[in-house]
């Protein structure tokens, strides 16, 4: 007995042709989507897992109302680093208008733990030179070299 189907598949493929390159279309480009987020993903984590070490990223972060005292760091496990990690919040002139544009805080330079990442430029030498987040320059149109106050 022959099988029906002999005739039928390239009939119908020949019938509704628009209707599978469309099926094949979409299936290619969601396929090809997902293969993306997958590599996109795993390379993301591969940079995350890199830059703990590279960078000595801090294991947790907690904040006081003040300055911790002598007996609250001594009663502390001994298993734990404390390291100190003052701010200071300053209004920001980024266009040299003397309006405020924004508020930032400025850190001292970290030299044991969350050390910088050097995107551009180097880091501060003087009073008067200050590094800033890259993502606060590319959001700001801010270059190595411009000038702007804060505080």
């Amino acid at each position: 007995m022959k099988n029906p189907l002999t005739k039928r598949l390239p009939r119908e493929l020949k019938h509704d042709w628009k209707k599978y390159i469309v099926l094949l279309l979409f299936m290619v480009a969601m396929i090809g989507l997902a293969s993306g987020v997958e590599v996109a993903n795993g390379s993301m984590v591969a940079s995350i897992d890199e830059s703990y070490e590279k960078y000595n990223i801090e294991h947790g972060h907690f904040n006081l109302k003040e300055q911790a005292s002598d007996q609250l760091l001594s009663d502390m496990p001994e298993e734990i680093t404390i390291y100190e990690q003052f701010y200071k919040e300053c209004s920001e002139d980024i266009d040299l208008d003397q309006c405020e544009d924004a508020t930032v805080r400025i850190y001292a330079i970290r030299q044991e733990v969350n050390t910088a990442c050097i995107h551009d430029g180097r880091l501060p030498e003087g009073p008067s030179e200050i590094a800033i987040d890259a993502g606060h320059a590319r959001s700001n149109h801010i270059h190595t070299g411009d000038t702007m106050i804060i505080g």
